[in-house]
C-alpha cells in the first residue's frame, strides 16, 4: 500500500491526533495556535531527523485513513461457508480483469461502483477500495462553465473470523445495499445485511457502556408518524428519564443516538457518538481510530452470536 504522506496526514488524521503525536514524539506540546500544515511540516521534520518515525507516522494513518467518521454496516453469507485467505484473493482475481492486488485497475469511472484495488491491512482484514462518479456540478471557470463529476472512493473490508466472515462497509447505507451485492456477486455467494431489533440495540448500548442521548420513535398512525427526541443537558441517558419512559418507552425505536468513552492504548480517552439504525447502519459521528469500529463490531458480534 502506497502512501503519500503529507497528503494523507491533511486528509484523514484529525488535528487533535497530529498534535498528540508531536507531543508524545518530543515530551512537550506545540505551543500557539497550530494549524494542521504546521503540525504536518512539524512531524515532517521529526522525521528528517529520525527516519524510525516514518513507521509510527505510518501506523498513524493506518489507524485513521479507513475510519474516520461514517457510516458502517455488515452482511454475512445466507448459508454457512468458510473462506480461506488464498480463496477469496483467487475469487476476486478471477472476477477483475488485472489483479487488483498488484496495482490499481483504475476501471472507466460510472455511477456504478467498480474495484479498483485490495490489499490486506491484517492477515485476516481484506481491504476492497471502490471507486465510482459522484453527482455532477457545475462551476464558472475564467468565463467559461465547466462540468465536474468528481470521484468517489468507497471501502469495503472482508473480515476472517473463526467459522465465518463479514463483509463491512464503509459508505452511506444507501451504497453501501450496492457494495454488500457487488462483494457477494464477487464471492458467488448470497448474504444479507445485519440489521438490529430493539433488544439487540439495547444490548448493543450495554456492551459499549454508553449513554442514549437522542432517539427517534415510531407511533402508531404509519411510517411518517415518528417523534425526535433529545437528553436536556442535565440528563445523562434519556433511559433514566422517567418522562421519556412514560412517553415513547413503548414505541418502536427507529433509531438513536448514543455516547460512549473509549480508552486508548497510550493511556488516553476518547469521547464517540454514534447512531444506531434498525436498518442496521451504524453511523460515527465523531471521527474515530480503526481500533474504535472493531470495538463496536466487537459488541456487535456478542449480541448478534457471530
Amino acid at each position: 500500500m502506497e502512501l503519500n504522506l503529507r497528503r494523507d496526514l491533511r486528509k484523514h488524521v484529525p488535528l487533535r491526533e497530529l498534535h498528540f503525536f508531536i507531543a508524545n514524539k518530543t515530551g512537550e506540546e506545540p505551543r500557539g495556535y497550530i494549524t494542521k500544515e504546521a503540525l504536518i511540516t512539524k512531524i515532517e521534520e521529526l522525521a528528517n531527523k529520525n527516519p524510525e518515525i516514518i513507521q509510527d507516522v505510518k501506523e498513524l494513518l493506518i489507524r485513521y485513513m479507513f475510519a474516520g467518521k461514517g457510516s458502517v454496516s455488515w452482511s454475512i453469507p445466507s448459508e454457512t461457508i468458510e473462506f480461506s485467505k488464498e480463496d477469496i484473493e483467487n475469487l476476486i482475481v478471477k472476477k477483475s480483469e488485472g489483479n487488483p492486488f498488484v496495482e490499481e485497475l483504475r476501471p472507466p469511472i460510472t455511477s456504478k461502483p467498480a474495484l479498483n484495488k485490495a490489499f490486506w491491512l491484517r492477515d485476516n482484514l481484506l481491504k476492497l477500495e471502490f471507486v465510482y462518479a459522484d453527482r455532477t456540478y457545475f462551476i464558472e471557470e475564467n468565463y467559461e462553465i465547466r462540468e465536474i463529476r468528481p470521484t468517489k472512493r468507497a471501502a469495503i473490508l472482508i473480515r476472517l473470523l473463526n467459522t465465518l466472515f463479514v463483509i463491512e462497509s464503509r459508505a452511506s447505507f444507501a451504497k453501501s445495499v450496492h457494495l454488500h451485492k457487488m462483494v457477494a456477486d464477487i464471492l458467488d455467494i448470497d448474504t444479507y445485511i445485519l440489521e438490529f431489533t430493539d433488544e439487540e440495540i439495547e444490548n448493543i448500548k450495554t456492551c459499549l457502556n454508553a449513554r442514549k442521548k437522542a432517539a427517534r420513535h415510531k407511533r402508531l398512525a404509519g411510517d411518517f408518524d415518528v417523534v425526535e427526541v433529545s437528553a436536556a443537558p442535565t440528563i445523562d441517558d434519556l433511559d433514566e428519564s422517567d418522562e421519556y419512559q412514560n412517553l415513547l418507552s413503548g414505541d418502536e425505536l427507529k433509531k438513536a443516538r448514543y455516547k460512549f468513552t473509549y480508552a486508548l492504548a497510550e493511556g488516553r480517552s476518547l469521547d464517540v457518538t454514534i447512531y444506531i439504525s434498525k436498518r442496521g447502519s451504524i453511523w460515527f459521528v465523531s471521527e474515530v481510530p480503526e481500533e474504535v469500529i472493531d470495538y463496536v463490531f466487537s459488541c456487535v458480534r456478542k449480541i448478534k452470536g457471530i
